[in-house]
Formats: C-alpha cells, sequence, structure tokens
C-alpha cells in the first residue's frame, strides 16, 4: 500500500491539496499540513512508512529545480557556491542537486545566497535517497562505479555545461588510467578519464 500511495502522491501537483487528500482518505488515512514539498502523514500509517513520506526524492528533486532556477537568475556559478559554504565544487553540486544532505549552516548560507525560501533550505538538509536503476551489476566492484555515478553523474554534468558549455565528454575519445596511491588510512584507488569534450552541433547537408 506505501508504494501505491507514494506514487498517487507523488503524480499530483503541490499546489492541489485537496487532490492529495482525496488520494490519502482512499487508502484510509489522513494528511498533516504541508510546506511546497511534501506532506506528512500523521494517523493510521507505521512509523517506517510515514518516514517515507516525508523524505519522499520528490521532495529533494523539487528544491534541487529551484536552487538551479535560483542559481541562474541571480547569475551565480556552481564554483561560488562551492566557495561560499568552503567545500570541493563536485561534493557542492551534488548536495544542491539532491544527492547529500548539507549541514544546516552550509543550507543556510546558500539560501541566503539563492534567496531560497525555508521549505527549500529544510529540503537540503533531509538525508536523500541514493538510488538507481535496479539492474545494475551486482559484483560489488563494478558496481561501486555505478554508484559513484549515480552520486555524482547529475554534478560532472553540471559542471561540464558550465565550464565547456553545451556537449558531452566523449566516451570514444579518451583515456582511462587507474592507479594505486598509498595513503596512511589506506591505498587510494585513482581512476582518471580523460575525454574529449564534443559539442552539440546543428550540420545541414551543405556544411
Amino acid at each position: 500500500m506505501s508504494a501505491s500511495l507514494l506514487r498517487c502522491l507523488s503524480r499530483v501537483k503541490p499546489a492541489d491539496p485537496c487532490a492529495k487528500r482525496r488520494i490519502a482518505c482512499a487508502f484510509g488515512l489522513t494528511l498533516a499540513g504541508s510546506d511546497a514539498f511534501g506532506w506528512m502523514l500523521v494517523r493510521s500509517f507505521p512509523d517506517e512508512m510515514r518516514y517515507d513520506v516525508a523524505y519522499h526524492p520528490a521532495l529533494r528533486e523539487r528544491a534541487a529545480y529551484e536552487v538551479d532556477a535560483q542559481r541562474i537568475a541571480k547569475g551565480r556559478s556552481w564554483a561560488e557556491l562551492a566557495e561560499l559554504i568552503g567545500r570541493p565544487p563536485v561534493w557542492t553540486v551534488a548536495a544542491l542537486l539532491g544527492s547529500h544532505p548539507m549541514p544546516r549552516d552550509e543550507a543556510e548560507k546558500i539560501g541566503a545566497a539563492l534567496g531560497l525560501s525555508d521549505e527549500v533550505v529544510t529540503a537540503l538538509q533531509r538525508q536523500p535517497y541514493r538510488t538507481g536503476p535496479g539492474d545494475v551489476a551486482a559484483d560489488p566492484t563494478i558496481y561501486r562505479f555505478h554508484e559513484l555515478l549515480h552520486v555524482y553523474g547529475p554534478a560532472f554534468k553540471a559542471l561540464i555545461h558550465e565550464q565547456f558549455g553545451d556537449g558531452i565528454m566523449s566516451a570514444i575519445n579518451c583515456s582511462v588510467s587507474l592507479t594505486k596511491r598509498e595513503h596512511p588510512d589506506g591505498d587510494r584507488v585513482v581512476v582518471t578519464i580523460d575525454g574529449k569534450f564534443l559539442p552539440y552541433q546543428w550540420s545541414t547537408e551543405t556544411s
């Protein structure tokens, strides 16, 4: 029942509370008030299912949309936001796009810089769902690469577009290296992908 309810609630526009209440009633549940990003079930719902609704991925997805919209509107770069909170750019972008929870003080700094609503600042602090397709390779070593792309892929994409423009990194005109680096906390695996940037281009028959 929880999966069905989550699917129903996630498809309803945030500005349509009546529809959300009707859906909840169909499941014999009661909804409390909400912010712009989600609803909290308060009665006739097990604790673990109540947690799922409160931390539904849609909360972070909508927060990420507002962050990026405000960032563009105010002309702020991802690098500037990273410098603002003293974090690496890739981590910062991943967090703002929903892959990491941000500490309260950092979320509030971002909120002040971008003029975000209180609901978005709160959403940035929520523990995210770090999920991906269910058909990822089962081998633990290979799965780690899938996991890395699930978490940091959106950040890589955002930073490529910011630094290079509209295009992609080639996976056929590239080199990949893997090295071992000794470290006091344990040997490190260093993977480097050196790929050519390919801009999107509109080509005609004569050009």
